[in-house]
């Protein structure tokens, strides 16, 4: 797709830990931090998506990195807790 709004299974994947390669639309690129929390090709291009999915494959290390600051990033910036502050922040301007 072109854009997405808070994408449920992306948010699931993080939470689990798992190594993400997504496509860099709007939305997405609110919830995957590039190189952070996992990798994100440019739309409508098979070439970049292939070179993101061989890095994941090919590099053991990049894909344990990801994995960790994936979940990371889930427990502190995804929970429940603090999607409640960050709405009531909202609510208090």
């Amino acid at each position: 797709s072109y854009s997405e709004t808070m994408s449920t299974s992306i948010i699931q994947a993080l939470a689990m830990g798992k190594s993400i390669v997504a496509c860099n639309v709007s939305g997405v690129d609110d919830l995957i931090i590039n190189n952070k929390t996992g990798l994100l090709f440019e739309k409508e291009s098979p070439k970049s998506l292939s070179h993101e999915l061989l890095r994941i494959f090919e590099d053991n290390k990049l894909s344990a990195r990801l994995q960790l600051s994936a979940r990371r990033y889930a427990e502190h910036e995804l929970s429940h807790h603090q999607m409640s502050k960050s709405y009531l922040s909202l609510l208090n301007r």
